[in-house]
């Protein structure tokens, strides 16, 4: 059945539709005798018989409306070049792709070469072109945006996500005549470099997987020969941490080299031995890897394109925050994050002032859980640790500790304010990096320097202490002919807190990624800290999320609805 419409102001509008802009009017003036139309009737009979996701079925209900409910795949000749690219980039997304719900997969293929192969002069109908508007939307959402945002929320991730508007992205394609269509919005760098990381690991998982290493290689040492080093060798050479393809058993430099490496790209230190957090890495299945992988892709979704400029990333896995300039990637430094339960929070925001020689008021839960049980234990914890009472009206005068009944203070009764004088022993350090936000985290220096040597460096109760506050400082006030270095160095001599409004903001992202590729090519792997991936995995790999219903076949995320 082809519908045309000739008198396009008397479409049928949906009362489900909401408040739309005005449909561009250009494209009418390019109107061909041989365009095909539909109508907002047949869009909504069709959707309204189909399980399609509310996503997809929002942007082509739009991508009608903006067209004028003009065809955008299929000709009185057939299918159009564009539809049968779009099938070729489907069954190429299918052949890599990036959840392990194959089955979704194969449907969403099976369904495209459906539409396309059935067709004859006397079974076009708006169906097929509907069918294939709605597959593209439902794949590009699945494939380039991810979880919807109320599952962005349970997960703990507060970073605003990318928009994309894929029905303007899709329309202009269409406008300008060409066959290619846009299959991939702008996405964040690591995106395209775990793709190529996951095919290499689905190829290993072909070939029968990781080897295998057997425990009594923790027994081996350098010179020593024994068939489980050459299992060691053969597993380090697949995971390219090995570059000698040697089958030998005989543990040499170059092994001992590989097992560096190996521990280094799982943030281990940089020892060359075996132990048993080693081997556990080293004999966990390939499919642990390739749900890591999975996962992190998932999260490259929702991560907006990589900004432009001066910014700063922190990986709260990797506990390393990394600068970035105008020209890309700068520098890293080692960083401490927040403790299992007292997490540090996923989110974005912009450094807008630094502080020198700052003074630290106590969070009231820190106050009530750790200062005031140490008072208790300690009449001197305060003096001794360069603390003072307040109360909030009167900030400037002091109260002597001495005079409060330590026995009976606790929430709902103690209202004062405790706060550590500036100096080398505060525990933000000489330096903190304020960024507004709700969850009053901000960036640090510290006394501990010692904890910056940990391999795990989970010790904070929620914000981040950073091993080279000094660099972060300079690095801040780039740009500020002010701030010299002999200026910033006489500030803190003086010993007086100094809080110093940013020339220029400087955008920060606090992120969560368990696997990455490094600026070398080469993958990093993390444990997962706070149980994030765990959760994320509960979510993505619940259930599939596409399966055919009927002859027409439905399309994606049928559980967002």
């Amino acid at each position: 059945m082809l519908v045309v419409v000739l008198l396009l102001s008397s479409c049928h509008r949906h009362t489900e539709e909401k408040a739309r802009s005005v449909p561009d009017t250009t494209g009418l003036a390019v109107l061909k005798k041989t365009d095909l139309f539909t109508d907002s009737s047949f869009v909504e009979s069709w959707l309204g018989a189909q399980r399609v996701d509310s996503l997809a079925r929002i942007a082509t209900r739009e991508f009608y409306y903006q067209r004028y409910y003009r065809f955008a795949w299929f000709t009185p000749e057939g299918p159009s070049e564009r539809a049968r690219a779009f099938l070729n980039a489907i069954q190429q997304a299918a052949a890599s792709a990036t959840t392990e719900d194959t089955a979704s997969w194969s449907a969403m293929t099976v369904y495209a070469d459906s539409l396309l192969s059935s067709w004859s002069p006397d079974s076009i109908d708006a169906s097929r072109d509907i069918g294939m508007t709605a597959l593209y939307f439902s794949y590009t959402h699945r494939e380039f945006e991810g979880l919807p945002e109320e599952d962005l929320q349970r997960l703990e991730w507060f970073i605003p996500r990318k928009k994309v508007d894929w029905v303007q992205m899709l329309d202009s394609s269409i406008r300008s005549a060409g066959v290619a269509v846009p299959w991939q919005g702008p996405m964040f760098h690591q995106y395209d470099r775990l793709i190529r990381v996951l095919a290499s690991y689905r190829s290993i998982r072909a070939s029968g997987g990781w080897q295998l290493v057997d425990p009594v290689v923790l027994m081996a040492r350098v010179g020593d020969a024994d068939s489980s080093i050459a299992q060691l060798r053969k597993r380090l050479l697949q995971s390219d941490d090995l570059q000698d393809t040697s089958t030998s058993d005989l543990y040499d430099d170059a092994l001992a080299l590989a097992i560096k490496r190996f521990r280094l790209r799982h943030g281990l230190n940089g020892e060359a031995k075996l132990d048993s957090a080693t081997l556990r890495l080293l004999n966990l299945p390939v499919d642990s890897g390739i749900r890591t992988i999975l996962l992190n892709l998932e999260r490259c979704r929702w991560v907006p394109e990589d900004p432009i400029g001066r910014h700063l990333v922190v990986n709260i896995p990797a506990f390393r925050l990394y600068a970035f300039s105008d020209s890309g990637f700068a520098w890293s430094t080692r960083v401490i994050v927040g403790k299992v339960g007292t997490a540090t929070t996923i989110f974005t925001g912009s450094i807008r002032t630094l502080v020198l020689n700052p003074t630290w008021t106590v969070p009231r839960k820190i106050v009530y859980e750790e200062i005031i049980p140490a008072q208790r234990a300690n009449a001197d914890y305060l003096t001794r640790n360069k603390m003072d009472l307040f109360r909030p009206a009167y900030l400037s005068h002091p109260v002597n500790p001495k005079k409060i009944d330590w026995k009976k203070a606790g929430p709902g009764s103690f209202p004062y304010i405790v706060r550590q004088r500036s100096g080398s022993w505060n525990a933000l350090g000489r330096y903190k990096f304020l960024f507004p936000n709700s969850y009053d985290i901000y960036l640090h220096d510290t006394p501990s320097r010692q904890l910056f040597e940990r391999s795990e460096r989970t010790f904070s109760h929620g914000c981040i202490r950073v091993a080279q506050p000094e660099r972060l400082a300079r690095f801040v006030l780039s740009g500020d002919s002010l701030w010299t270095e002999e200026r910033l160095a006489g500030e803190l001599d003086l010993g007086k807190e100094r809080f110093i409004p940013l020339l220029n903001k400087v955008p920060v992202s606090i992120v969560y990624f368990t696997s990455w590729v490094d600026e070398d090519g080469i993958l990093q792997e993390r444990e997962d800290i706070y149980g994030h991936d765990r959760k994320l995995a509960d979510v993505l790999f619940k259930s599939t999320d596409f399966a055919p219903s009927d002859s027409n076949l439905v399309l994606l995320h049928e559980s967002r609805e």
